[in-house]
């Protein structure tokens, strides 16, 4: 016992050398820095309510919304804690369901905004670079796109970076249940645990985060672990999907050049400052790690952004990188006005990006408003045995907005009838349009 307490004495203290020429830098915030990042999260929930609609983005969102009307927690339980989530959410906000779960990832995708600020700010303790980082993240469309409708990927970021400022601020019990709910709303955030213990390598601390979120997480799912594991959407059911290097490097490089556009030199000056400097040298190492741990074991469906927590730190990078352009301005003279000339030309970059993912956000707010218009209508003048073909997006988005249910004898999945989804569905699909067209019923 006396050698195991000593062994653990010797790692702690290995651990804690480690950390310190990037712990003892850090700083919490005070209270006129939190007044700042408060007026950022109130300016970011206004933008993106404005873009907020009764529409929704996916069949997927309309089913999980369908199961947190209904309490139902047990089927597809993967997204668990976006349910309990949602569910509290679609009570407390008044107004349509469909409005309310688009509204709760607005309110969630501006508090993740306010997190990159304070997390910004704890690191370098200059609050122009925190409010640069926020800026690359309001700016940045993907995120935009997943924060003014239901997903589950804007609600897993805000828990990750909430997390992440607790686990900085040395709270590790606060941590530890801020990533446990990022877990629950979306298995991939387990990827995300390296960054943990290289961000801040302190052994009891980490003990302590490991065994919350270990017993936690083992008793939330434990009722159904079958589902969660095994289940079609299961956990091992995404797991063995086929990857690809050279797809998942194209599809992060178009996802990189298409949300960071004008701003990438920005991020790529915070990329040599967080390796350049050895008090961030933690940081960046904690940041490739998760990267590469991401890149080979999540990226292999293409509508599924899993480096997102990952473009989100980069806003960070991309506001210490305009810390370094600060930096070099004040030490060397000569440069001076180039520099000046440099962060307007910075500040223009995220006015344009911001102006692009907005536009962009407000065409797909068009598309989706007018299918969900054309779905009403078609109900109100369609026959009553009428029967709708369509992709398996639309289809379960019709039946949601008429009948706020899914899988309903009055639709058709064509990836049912080309049998995508197996021969017993393509058979009864097949049979199904027969008896339709036999019976001469409206066919939308």
């Amino acid at each position: 016992m006396t050698y195991a307490r000593l062994m653990l004495k010797r790692c702690e203290v290995g651990l804690n050398n480690f950390a310190n020429p990037f712990l003892e830098t850090l700083q919490p915030c005070k209270t006129k820095d939190i007044l700042i990042g408060l007026i950022i999260l109130l300016a970011a929930f206004a933008a993106f309510a404005s873009l907020s609609t009764e529409a929704i983005a996916n069949g997927d969102a309309a089913i999980y919304l369908q199961q947190m009307k209904n309490l139902n927690f047990t089927e597809r339980p993967v997204h668990l804690g976006y349910y309990l989530l949602g569910a509290g959410f679609i009570r407390l906000l008044p107004g349509s369901d469909d409005h309310a779960i688009n509204l709760m990832n607005c309110f969630l995708g501006a508090l993740s905004i306010m997190l990159v600020y304070f997390i910004t700010f704890t690191i370098c303790h200059k609050h122009i670079p925190a409010i640069a980082s926020s800026l690359l993240l309001l700016t940045h469309g993907l995120f935009i796109g997943n924060s003014i409708y239901a997903e589950v990927y804007t609600p897993q970021i805000c828990f990750f970076l909430l997390s992440i400022l607790l686990w900085l601020l040395n709270k590790p019990i606060l941590a530890s249940l801020s990533f446990l709910l990022s877990f629950l709303i979306t298995p991939s955030a387990i990827l995300a645990l390296p960054f943990f213990f290289i961000l801040r390598p302190r052994l009891r601390p980490l003990l302590l985060f490991c065994a919350i979120f270990a017993i936690s997480a083992a008793v939330m799912t434990f009722p159904v672990r079958q589902s969660y594991f095994f289940g079609s959407r299961g956990l091992f059911g995404a797991a063995n999907r086929p990857f690809s290097l050279n797809w998942a490097l194209d599809k992060e490089g178009r996802e990189i050049f298409s949300n960071f556009s004008f701003c990438i030199p920005l991020v790529v000056a915070g990329l040599l400052e967080v390796f350049g400097r050895k008090q961030f040298r933690p940081f960046a190492f904690a940041l490739f790690i998760l990267w590469i741990v991401t890149l080979f074991s999540a990226e292999k469906i293409e509508d599924v952004p899993p480096q997102l927590p990952v473009y989100a730190m980069l806003c960070v990078v991309g506001g210490l990188g305009l810390g370094l352009l600060l930096r070099i301005s004040d030490s060397k003279i000569y440069i001076k006005y180039t520099i000046y000339a440099a962060v307007i030309a910075v500040i223009l970059a995220v006015f344009i990006n911001g102006f692009n993912a907005f536009k962009k956000a407000h065409a797909f707010n068009k598309y989706n408003t007018a299918y969900r218009n054309t779905v009403i209508r078609i109900s109100k003048v369609a026959d009553p045995d009428y029967l709708v073909m369509g992709s398996w997006n639309r289809g379960i988005l019709f039946e949601h907005y008429v009948f706020q249910k899914s899988f309903t004898p009055y639709s058709i999945n064509l990836e049912w009838l080309n049998g995508y989804w197996g021969r017993d569905l393509m058979d009864k699909s097949i049979k199904k349009l027969y008896q339709a067209i036999a019976a001469r019923r409206q066919i939308w």
